[in-house]
């Protein structure tokens, strides 16, 4: 059982898609949680409503601060956003190694319904990469993800 701690700098958006997707898709491979470097206490609205229009449950999840979580043993920690990839770490029982996935932030987007679907799926095939791609390790494979990620938000030359 993998088990991975994705963190953002909020936790009200990415990283909780993230824990719900890992547990409630692919929960007998993966153990996930998630965690906010500076968490708002809330879950913004339109997280709960991707999660439930993709058929996933938002009971239990809450934002949360990543301090406390420092005492539960870890194999990777994920960041996914660049706050808190920049956020100097804490430090976790067993020093995981980390990996960054950049993706974007979707309440400040534009079109933030769109892209709250768009992280949604970009992280669906993340976690999946995380647990399948050929790497041998999950720091590997984390790396593998991270660039299926980049990918997806680079915007195409003209």
């Amino acid at each position: 059982m993998l088990r991975v701690l994705f963190v953002c700098s909020a936790n009200c958006a990415r990283s909780i898609m993230a824990e719900a997707i890992a547990n409630q898709k692919y929960g007998d491979r993966i153990e996930a949680a998630s965690a906010g470097t500076h968490p708002t206490g809330e879950l913004h609205e339109l997280t709960l409503k991707t999660l439930e229009d993709q058929g996933l449950s938002t009971e239990g999840l809450a934002s949360k601060c990543w301090k406390p979580m420092t005492s539960r043993p870890y194999d990777v920690i994920v960041s996914v956003c660049d706050a808190a990839h920049d956020e100097p770490c804490p430090n976790f029982i067993g020093n995981p190694p980390r990996v960054h996935w950049n993706l974007p932030d979707p309440p400040v987007d534009e079109h933030p319904e769109d892209m709250f679907v768009a992280v949604y799926d970009a992280l669906e095939e993340a976690i999946g990469l995380l647990l399948f791609a050929s790497d041998r390790t999950a720091v590997g494979r984390g790396r593998e993800a991270a660039r299926q990620v980049a990918r997806r938000f680079t915007p195409k030359a003209a």
